[in-house]
């Protein structure tokens, strides 16, 4: 359950840059909105949002939200903090398994939202193209 204190008070805009700008877009000037006003920019805007620029604070904030309870590929209410052994796919179709990877995994697709650290670790795991 949301804590009902952070989603009555206000929040600057200023603190949170992906949720400045989907305010920005949604049309409103305001530079201060409730938690449940914050909430619902973030979940309308779910789909827009470049996932390894949000920084860790507003992540956090996010996720005190209860934002991060809701997949963003599936919709499904179910996704945990987590710290797991990953594995992802070559492009020659050899499996890389990352381990400890931390993230916001969905257990209903499989889904992981990851910070841009652990985005490159796993993207370190991964050699590069050749190119041709």
């Amino acid at each position: 359950m949301n804590d009902p204190a952070l989603m009555h008070a206000l929040h600057r805009l200023a603190d949170y840059p992906v949720l400045a700008e989907l305010a920005r877009s949604s049309g409103t000037e305001a530079i201060k909105l409730d938690g449940r006003a914050c909430l619902y920019l973030y979940q309308d805007g779910l789909g827009d949002i470049d996932w390894l620029t949000v920084s860790v604070a507003e992540k956090d904030f996010m996720r005190a939200l209860g934002l991060f309870s809701i997949c963003p590929c599936c919709g499904v209410r179910g996704v945990v903090r987590d710290t797991r052994d990953h594995q992802v796919t070559r492009s020659d179709g050899q499996p890389v398994t990352v381990k400890a990877l931390t993230g916001d995994y969905c257990n209903a697709c499989g889904e992981v939202l990851l910070d841009s650290a652990e985005g490159q670790r796993v993207m370190d795991a991964l050699p590069p193209r050749a190119i041709k």
